[in-house]
């Protein structure tokens, strides 16, 4: 695949991605506006309101906003190739730490809501009513002036027409009851509710297709493993948004919509971070993922620390350009680090996609072969004509739980796409609310990227956390 053609292929994903955007900015736009009206309803004093949302409604829709603009912007500035921010900034506004800040604030804002909803309406004079037509319902609750109207079975215009009798108008309320069948009162626009938790289930099922995919690759055992958490994941999100709907019953407010909400970011978001193919294992243990080889598996050596010196600065253009990306070339030899493994991801027609293999690396000749080993030309063939490719992943575990890993992507025959992944929370699922720094450094040639890598292998964290991407 020549790079003409990957970027093409790249610039469609974007595409998709800055639409996507566009819904969540209209859809957030639009509840922010409708939103508002609450409070000019209660200012006027109506003798009856249907709320199917609460006051919080608008500064919900104000924290979705931002995820699409940011999407939007980013998509953008990615299909025009341009950066107006440095690097110290764009990681100090990464997605990863936007996402994570959005969503807490957005389930605290839902759980919040029942309670500031009964206050604020309370505080206007307004009582909760259940018992007026298609009152009872978790979608939406009836507020009326004067506890007196809050009859069974009366519709909102019978309300209004009490309220209309009791300022001195002629007019019998029975009547209204009986030429209208159907309440006419301020129900608030739900279409964007619904169109906003129908995109999200969009986005959470394209998350689980994706990550199935790999799941193909894995033994059954674990498949039926990580199933058992998703079980167990939803078990307790489904309890956490049961509650929320039995506390907005008992208040007055709340409805299913909400738990729905809180249902898909509490399984989908946490979990997609927990079950990520790539997770960490322990040194010393040889897993074949794959069923299609007849090998069995065996149990590597326990690493023990390199002895091999850093390696000297490169004469050559790469190797000096990797070898001044970063600042731990003088660093002692490794002493808290707990383990060191390459996992090797591979394309393979049969009998599953992708055939991953994780191994540890006793030194630094070990990430040597395995870089030279990898079929990088077969990969990128691969990606050419089945639109995808394997990668290799180089997972440094420190002994405090921190984590170093760097991503090689097959790009051209010569050239990987190189990223490096910082957490400092080896906890997989807290992994997208801890502290975490993701640096793309785009396409780099192999050697240079071996030669960062070996680096990895001698750095301590602290080092390594203050990696920056490379000057032009």
């Amino acid at each position: 695949m020549n790079t003409q053609h990957r970027e093409r292929i790249s610039r469609q994903h974007l595409a998709w991605a800055v639409l996507a955007s566009l819904i969540v900015v209209a859809i957030g736009i639009h509840g922010s506006i409708w939103g508002w009206e609450i409070f000019s309803i209660v200012a006027q004093q109506v003798p009856a309101i249907r709320l199917t949302g609460g006051i919080f409604m608008p500064l919900i829709w104000l924290l979705v906003t931002p995820l699409g603009v940011f999407g939007l912007l980013g998509g953008a500035l990615a299909l025009m190739n341009r950066q107006i921010l440095t690097q110290r900034i764009r990681e100090k506004i990464s997605f990863n730490k936007v996402l994570p800040a959005m969503v807490v604030a957005g389930l605290l804002t839902i759980i919040a809501q029942p309670f500031a909803t009964r206050l604020y309406m309370m505080h206007h004079g307004y009582h909760i009513c259940q018992k007026l037509d298609g009152g009872l319902s978790i979608w939406h609750n009836d507020w009326v002036q004067n506890p007196e109207w809050c009859v069974r079975g009366k519709t909102h215009d019978w309300v209004r027409a009490m309220a209309a009798r009791e300022a001195g108008a002629d007019i019998d309320p029975d009547e209204v009851q009986r030429q209208i069948q159907h309440p006419e009162s301020h129900s608030g626009n739900s279409t964007a509710s619904y169109l906003w938790v129908l995109f999200g289930f969009l986005v959470g099922a394209t998350l689980w297709g994706n990550e199935f995919r790999h799941w193909q690759s894995v033994r059954r055992k674990h498949f039926l493993l990580r199933g058992l958490i998703v079980a167990l994941g939803s078990l307790v999100a489904g309890f956490f948004a049961g509650l929320i709907t039995l506390i907005g019953y008992f208040t007055g407010e709340g409805r299913s919509w909400m738990a729905f909400l809180f249902l898909m970011f509490s399984v989908s978001w946490p979990l997609f971070g927990f079950l990520d193919h790539r997770g960490h294992k322990p040194a010393g243990n040889l897993r074949k993922v794959s069923q299609g080889d007849d090998k069995k598996e065996t149990r590597a050596t326990p690493p023990r620390p390199s002895t091999a010196s850093v390696p000297p600065r490169a004469t050559s253009a790469s190797s000096q350009e990797a070898a001044n990306w970063w600042p731990c070339l003088e660093s002692p030899a490794r002493k808290d680090s707990s383990y060191f493994l390459v996992v090797d991801s591979r394309w393979r027609d049969h009998p599953t996609d992708v055939t991953t293999l994780e191994r540890a690396v006793l030194s630094e000749e070990d990430i040597g072969v395995a870089i030279d080993t990898y079929p990088w030309a077969g990969e990128v063939e691969a990606a050419d004509v089945k639109g995808s490719c394997g990668a290799l992943f180089f997972v440094r575990q420190f002994a405090s739980g921190e984590t170093a890993q760097y991503q090689l992507t097959p790009w051209t025959d010569d050239a990987v796409l190189l990223d490096l992944d910082i957490s400092k929370n080896d906890n997989s699922w807290l992994r997208p609310f801890g502290h975490s720094r993701e640096t793309q450094f785009g396409e780099v040639s192999i050697e240079a990227a071996k030669q960062r890598v070996k680096e990895l292998f001698e750095c301590s964290f602290e080092q390594a956390w203050n990696i920056q991407h490379p000057r032009p």
